[in-house]
């Protein structure tokens, strides 16, 4: 679902985002994590952060392309964003920049 929301319908485009994002994945995760952006997992929850998932592909994906299109995104999931969807998105325009050279 996440990467068709965030305009991957093929799996080859999936396929070929990850290889892409491979590096900047985690590292969305990880300064979204640091920054406090996002909320903290219950205890016992089993982190990723060291590697990649199609969600977070879809996160990063989306982010890059602004705060609505993202809140857009993860309401489709049920969830309503209170963290500040500003920086992740500026985090995300980051990354997916360098991504890009």
């Amino acid at each position: 679902m996440a990467a068709n929301l965030a305009g991957m319908t093929k799996v080859r485009e999936v396929r070929d985002s990850l290889e892409r994002y491979r590096v900047g994945i985690p590292e969305l995760v990880r300064r979204c994590r640091q920054e406090g952006l996002w909320p903290k997992l219950p205890l016992g929850s089993v982190t990723i952060t060291k590697g990649m998932s199609i969600q977070h592909l879809g996160t990063l994906v989306v982010s890059a392309r602004g705060a609505q299109a993202f809140v857009n995104f993860v309401k489709a999931f049920g969830v309503d964003p209170s963290w500040d969807v500003d920086r992740q998105v500026a985090i995300a325009k980051e990354i997916v920049e360098k991504s890009a050279s």
